[in-house]
């Protein structure tokens, strides 16, 4: 593989899902990755370069996995991601007091890590969700144990993912690791909000799916499907090949392995 992607020209390194977010050591891989095109020649030309290439959310609709506020929140001016250190050290748009992030490594994975450490260092307050010790991490004022993607129920319905994909426990959280719904519902609880925040999981996943047509019944059984490949032209027609799945499936005898445990 190494010597085809040298070799042949132009080659790109299509990551999406595989960017080691939540991985140990995670941003050497995805370090890796650009020295790697860097070295080869890929970079700055039609064909090369290292791509996301999307996901669902660029071909069907999602909803929120929680209900939105009855007043419609004040509209606040986005950072740009590859200026985001210089902005926080600007208090651009705002002064930020209070950082929280998770399922995001913004230290070695976003743009000029230096100046990304030295915002979060300027921050008086930094909070950090987590599964492993990141680089991230290890700058958190307060480091919040997160479950890994084994240790709770969800649904993959993203901007880096092909398919909708039912996520399902495979093992018990592990000490007092907590899924990142669990503490934003702890969090608003304690806020005095925590009605809008602490609903079922199955609720939240079929919040997620509404919009799209699919059913969190339908996806449960066929435990997930690839929307761009497929090219459907509606949301009826997808639901229609989801029900056709499922009788194709049974018919040919097929387990669905729901957990390891």
């Amino acid at each position: 593989m190494a010597k085809d992607y040298s070799t042949n020209k132009p080659s790109m390194i299509v990551n999406n899902m595989g960017s080691f977010q939540r991985t140990q050591y995670g941003t050497q891989a995805v370090g890796a990755q650009y020295y790697l095109a860097l070295l080869t020649g890929n970079i700055g030309k039609a064909g090369t370069g290292i791509c996301d290439a999307g996901g669902v959310t660029q071909m069907a609709k999602f909803g929120s996995a929680f209900p939105p506020p009855p007043n419609k929140p004040k509209k606040v001016a986005p950072i740009p991601t590859a200026k985001l250190g210089e902005y926080v050290l600007a208090g651009k748009p705002n002064k930020i007091n209070f950082w929280y992030t998770q399922t995001c490594g913004i230290v070695g994975q976003w743009p000029n890590a230096n100046k990304v450490i030295e915002a979060v260092k300027s921050v008086p307050f930094f909070v950090v969700a987590e599964s492993v010790m990141t680089p991230t991490a290890r700058y958190a004022d307060i480091l919040l144990p997160a479950t890994t993607g084994f240790e709770y129920d969800s649904v993959m319905a993203g901007a880096r993912n092909h398919y909708i994909q039912l996520i399902e426990k495979a093992v018990e959280p592990q000490g007092e690791a907590k899924p990142d719904y669990w503490i934003m519902g702890q969090l608003a609880k304690r806020m005095g909000f925590g009605e809008a925040f602490n609903i079922p999981v199955e609720q939240m996943i079929k919040n997620v799916l509404k919009p799209s047509g699919i059913t969190y019944e339908q996806i449960k059984k066929v435990l997930f499907a690839r929307l761009k490949v497929l090219g459907f032209r509606s949301k009826t027609e997808f639901s229609r090949h989801l029900t056709e799945r499922q009788t194709s499936t049974a018919n040919l005898g097929l387990l669905k392995v729901s957990c390891l445990s």
